[in-house]
């Protein structure tokens, strides 16, 4: 059995409203939280969204904080799950992004395309290849690996600690035109100490960005100390 959620808008798109813009701090969330309770927004799905983005993702080194806080809502919705797992996956210790999908699991939540890209980064994160894995054949279950969201976290978790190949199959899938994917499998060459893959791959990429700069004047950098440690 799948527990269905309230389905919400975009998760990328998402649109703070002013009083949460300006709250920047823990002692400004509590505040805001404690003024929701009194005025009985506790109970307001789209209050508790906001507080969720603000503790989990907005506002930094507040992810224990939406822990507590998720813990007390009765139905989260799919936004609210995903919200936490980007959160947890981008905080100190990235595994609190895999045991909440555990959770989410247990619970029987349907997962959409932004769900298991999070999840991935965790992984990435950890160099959890095995979990990764496992991962990745969940996006081929559901059918998500066509969306640009989940193919280019998967090039990138493949690229950087999983299998190089599979990360080349994907961008040569579908991939090409995609400056995310191109400059996520240079990285994966050059972190690798294969830079001539990486220059190939860069010479060849229709139109380069600041990050595929930066990556290749980092492995190419990383590549001089390498030599110049091992002539001393």
């Amino acid at each position: 059995m799948i527990r269905k959620t309230t389905r919400s808008k975009s998760f990328i798109c998402h649109q703070r409203s002013s009083i949460w813009r300006k709250c920047t701090n823990l002692r400004t969330l509590k505040q805001i939280h404690a003024r929701m309770i009194i005025n009985g927004f506790n109970s307001n799905r789209f209050a508790l969204r906001e507080l969720i983005y603000a503790s989990a993702y907005a506002i930094h080194s507040t992810i224990y904080y939406a822990h507590q806080v998720f813990a007390q809502i009765s139905q989260p919705d799919l936004f609210m799950w995903n919200t936490m797992l980007r959160g947890s996956a981008q905080c100190r210790k990235p595994e609190l992004a895999i045991s909440f999908y555990a959770q989410m699991e247990r619970g029987y939540i349907r997962p959409d395309q932004y769900t298991f890209p999070f999840v991935l980064k965790a992984c990435t994160r950890l160099s959890w290849v095995n979990m990764g894995s496992v991962i990745h054949s969940k996006i081929l279950k559901h059918g998500f690996e066509w969306n640009k969201f989940a193919r280019n976290t998967l090039i990138y978790f493949h690229a950087n600690c999983g299998d190089i190949r599979a990360a080349s199959t994907l961008f040569d899938g579908s991939a090409r035109e995609d400056v995310v994917a191109w400059s996520s499998l240079i990285a994966g060459y050059a972190r690798r100490g294969e830079l001539h893959m990486a220059r190939w791959l860069f010479d060849e990429m229709p139109e380069k960005d600041l990050v595929s700069w930066n990556v290749m004047i980092t492995g190419k950098c990383n590549s001089l100390m390498n030599d110049f440690t091992l002539t001393e």
